[in-house]
């Protein structure tokens, strides 16, 4: 399921705790406030957030989701919504 295909109130809900444990990893790892963090943020937009945080980021993310993010997945993820995408195709088994 993608960020725009969570269109049933389940899966609003569900997408919405996706994008706040999102948001509370990229914040930890990265030292952001979580309130400087949303769905449309992107790496490019803060500096803190570069290529070696992007790496921890990513394992930071498999590890809260018992997921293992693909290659392919990990290159798409460029912000908070590629990373939601990224997870919630990964537990689709995508």
């Amino acid at each position: 399921m993608t960020v725009a295909a969570a269109d049933s109130e389940d899966g609003l809900m569900a997408c919405d705790a996706v994008v706040g444990k999102i948001i509370g990893v990229v914040s930890e790892v990265i030292g952001v406030p979580r309130s400087e963090l949303s769905l449309d943020t992107r790496a490019s937009d803060l500096e803190a957030w570069d290529s070696f945080a992007h790496v921890r980021i990513v394992l930071a993310v498999d590890q809260a989701f018992g997921v293992h993010l693909s290659m392919e997945a990990i290159e798409r993820a460029d912000g908070i919504a590629g990373l939601v995408e990224a997870v919630e195709d990964a537990k689709a088994g995508v």
